[in-house]
């Protein structure tokens, strides 16, 4: 059972490695094939992924002066888009970002959608598509001969390199932010395993239980800045604890471990999602094995 879940995991980040090379790779050689889109991918501001019958949301973050939140700062944790829906969480930024490099795939053919049969290359009823703010595209099949993925706009059938519909089929957790917690967080109160960590009147750190100062600010810090290796979704298994952050502005964020062996998950299930750490975080989010 282990190795099968140490297998999954080598081949899905294998897949998500080989994809931003062949992207970045495909937008070097192929400069002189038309691209699928004008569109500048700065401009967009909410993207909309239809699988079957999941909708997912995902907003960029715009602050009260209108600027875009984690353009640059932001760039890897996710600080600049958020999912709206099926759940309220941080995105992962690489991969929105790899989402909007859709807006610049090299197109290798076109045609008018009144010159398609759209039955036989499964446009006549996807539930397949992708929206940039107003702009959709719907997702056919592969042409078997040459690996290319149709795609229409509405108004044309293009063929692209079939790079960005994993993403589109995948578990909303593939788009969702490494980080346990939200960048800007203000701790207020962690209830561990066996011990409760908060400021007292004075504003000082303390545990109810005998650590040292030192311990308990390496506790605080790892919290805030603890990312996982992957997110996943819930699978549901027998609770080996839970665990309670509070913020100062009332927001708790509970975790439940579902195992430690052979890394460290802490599910969320309200969420349908899991994150997967190395098994000595549990010793830095805790202070104990």
């Amino acid at each position: 059972m282990l190795s099968k879940k140490i297998l999954l995991n080598l081949l899905l980040l294998a897949i998500f490695v080989a994809l931003a090379l062949f992207i970045t790779s495909t937008e070097q050689t192929d400069t002189k094939l038309p691209l699928l889109s004008s569109t500048d991918t700065g401009s967009v501001n909410t993207i909309r992924i239809r699988h079957n019958a999941s909708t997912i949301i995902i907003e960029r973050a715009i602050n009260d002066t209108g600027d875009h939140v984690g353009d640059h700062a932001g760039e890897h944790t996710g600080a600049g888009w958020h999912i709206r829906q099926p759940v309220d969480v941080a995105a992962n930024q690489m991969r929105v970002n790899t989402l909007l490099r859709l807006l610049m795939a090299p197109v290798h053919s076109s045609y008018p959608v009144a010159n398609i049969d759209a039955k036989s290359i499964g446009l006549d009823d996807s539930r397949d598509s992708i929206s940039f703010d107003n702009q959709t595209f719907t997702f056919g099949q592969v042409n078997p001969a040459t690996g290319l993925r149709y795609i229409s706009d509405g108004e044309t059938v293009y063929t692209i390199e079939d790079v960005y519909f994993p993403l589109i089929s995948s578990h909303f957790s593939t788009l969702v932010s490494f980080r346990l917690l939200p960048e800007d967080i203000e701790i207020d109160r962690l209830v561990l395993l066996q011990q409760t960590i908060s400021q007292d009147d004075s504003g000082r750190w303390q545990s109810n239980i005998d650590i040292t100062a030192d311990e308990v600010a390496a506790i605080i810090a790892s919290w805030r800045s603890a990312q996982a290796f992957g997110v996943r979704q819930y699978i549901e298994k027998e609770s080996q604890g839970e665990l309670f952050v509070t913020a100062k502005d009332g927001t708790q964020f509970s975790f439940v471990i579902t195992d430690t062996d052979p890394w460290l998950i802490l599910a969320r299930p309200e969420l349908d999602l899991e994150y997967h750490l190395e098994k000595e975080g549990l010793k830095k989010l805790t202070g104990q094995y």
